[in-house]
């Protein structure tokens, strides 16, 4: 007979409070951009989202806590390792993942403690991607003298799957969309889970910048999946928030891809910087401080309107009404503007930005569109 007293509810070891104003400030910031809704839609277990809105709001700060989340869950799974627990294993790993995901949102520019926390986010989900079946894989993309960085997720006996490419937008970046990443697995559809120049691993480990060759990014994911003989040649791509822009500008141009998804993105995706200033500093980082062209004018000159857009694929653009990061009506212009005759606009009335609080909902819908343009 065994008795175990699991005590949850102590607070962290090795964490420091404080009540300054100014840390105050800060940590609500963060919770209002990472809502619950955002933390819990995207990979993060209930009681490690609802902890570090607690935490965080109690004095602790936000990227520490998401640290020392993803160390229990990372200390959960080896002990699962360790009594040959692999599903266990896998399960912890992905918790860890998502915890140092959220917790390196915490720095718009590439410090230090943002690296660090971005090598533990992708050593851990490469520990839960080797526990798949088949096995997940790291891929490296030849691209501009350097490497475009990326995971390969094929679904269970299955060959010559189609696949999706699914890209994130100023953060949070590709392991932020595993979730939706099952969806197309549990339907025989291999993911690319990518990161554009710009973009998590892709920026700060391989040094790659967003440009305006974001086609031609996209362009080297293709030849890379399309090489692949365990693969099937017809593959789509799946943008979220400002990723959603960005697979419409690779889409307009890039005629191999066999559908679009953009979800929460816009025609216009500089309109951003108008109603959220700050948004500046994390478009910066992306295009590098040594860019010959400033952040809002890249972002700018990567709109997708009028005769831009050139969208001659499946078209499906999901949004909220609410949102107020990208307007509706510039999602809307994206849509209506598309030459495409197979287009789809599904709105939500009460829908957050990339549609967080209904993201089963939305994963599922989207997988099911794929399965049926992706079909050979």
């Amino acid at each position: 007979m065994t008795i175990r007293h699991l005590r949850y509810g102590e607070p962290p070891k090795g964490l420091t409070r404080s009540d300054t104003e100014e840390a105050r400030r800060e940590a609500e910031r963060h919770r209002r951009a990472m809502p619950l809704t955002r933390l819990l839609g995207n990979g993060m277990e209930r009681w490690d989202a609802t902890r570090l809105h607690e935490l965080a709001g109690g004095g602790y700060a936000w990227h520490q806590v998401g640290e020392w989340l993803g160390d229990r869950n990372i200390a959960q799974a080896e002990n699962a390792l360790s009594l040959d627990r692999r599903i266990t294993a896998r399960t912890f790993f992905r918790r860890a993942t998502a915890c140092y995901r959220f917790a390196q949102s915490a720095f718009p520019s590439d410090t230090d403690v943002k690296r660090g926390l971005y090598a533990k986010l992708v050593a851990a989900f490469g520990r839960a991607a080797v526990l798949e079946e088949p096995p997940g894989e790291h891929l490296e993309i030849a691209f501009r003298g350097s490497y475009l960085c990326a995971w390969l997720l094929r679904p269970a006996r299955q060959e010559r799957a189609p696949v999706v490419i699914i890209i994130g937008g100023a953060d949070g970046w590709r392991e932020e969309y595993q979730e939706g990443a099952r969806h197309l697995l549990e339907r025989g559809i291999a993911v690319l889970l990518a990161e554009l120049p710009g973009q998590g691993e892709t920026r700060l480990i391989s040094g790659l910048y967003l440009a305006e060759d974001v086609d031609r990014a996209v362009g080297a994911m293709l030849d890379r999946l399309t090489n692949d003989e365990r693969l099937s040649p017809r593959v789509g791509i799946w943008g979220n928030s400002m990723g959603g822009s960005f697979a419409a500008f690779a889409a307009s141009r890039e005629r191999r891809l066999a559908a679009c998804c953009v979800n929460g993105g816009s025609a216009t995706p500089a309109e951003v910087i108008e109603r959220f200033p700050a948004i500046v500093e994390k478009l910066q980082a992306m295009v590098g401080a040594e860019a010959r062209i400033s952040a809002p004018d890249l972002i700018t000159a990567l709109s997708v309107t009028g005769d831009d857009n050139r969208i001659d694929c499946p078209l499906l653009v999901l949004h909220g009404e609410p949102d107020r990061i990208f307007l509706l009506e510039n999602a809307r212009r994206l849509y209506d503007e598309a030459p495409t005759l197979d287009k789809e606009l599904v709105i939500w009335d009460d829908g957050e930005h990339c549609l967080y609080n209904h993201s089963e909902e939305k994963d599922a819908l989207v997988a099911d569109w794929f399965a049926a343009r992706l079909a050979s």
